[in-house]
């Protein structure tokens, strides 16, 4: 599975570009790798060339509609080849906004965010019953 979620890197983004939102500030380029697949020096050179090609369409347009500030990147993978190489240009593409994420990283946020949210919710039913209750005490609420 091998997907870029802006379009492809070419003619069809720069005319996919000129039709977003002009209020728009970040433009956020996602590079999609497998849940198995190992990103290696080639998979973050390829985000980086991507995200250089966007930085620089940005930068250097007169066009109104590419009023964007910032271009970040992420590569999404299973995880990373264990080499020197491959560890230090994650530390220095990180340092220029271009990041990489690991699946499991991206499951636990998911959870942990999914239980957040299951808590507040069970929160707001437990006070919504208790406002009834109390209302039906006071006679604001026939039952």
């Amino acid at each position: 599975m091998h997907s870029l979620s802006l379009y492809y890197l070419g003619n069809v983004a720069v005319a996919a570009l000129a039709g977003l939102d002009p209020r728009l500030e970040t433009v956020v380029i996602h590079r999609v790798h497998g849940a198995e697949h190992p990103a290696s020096r080639k998979e973050l050179e390829q985000i980086e060339e991507y995200v250089i090609f966007l930085r620089n369409l940005v930068r250097d347009t007169t066009d109104p509609d590419y009023n964007f500030t910032n271009v970040v990147g992420y590569l999404l993978c299973g995880r990373l080849v264990d080499t020197a190489h491959v560890k230090g240009r994650r530390d220095i593409l990180a340092a220029s906004r271009i990041y990489v994420r690991l699946y499991s990283d991206l499951l636990r946020t998911v959870k942990k965010n999914h239980a957040d949210f299951l808590e507040r919710y069970q929160q707001l039913r437990e006070a919504r019953v208790e406002r009834r209750e109390a209302d039906r005490e006071v006679g604001a609420i026939t039952p």
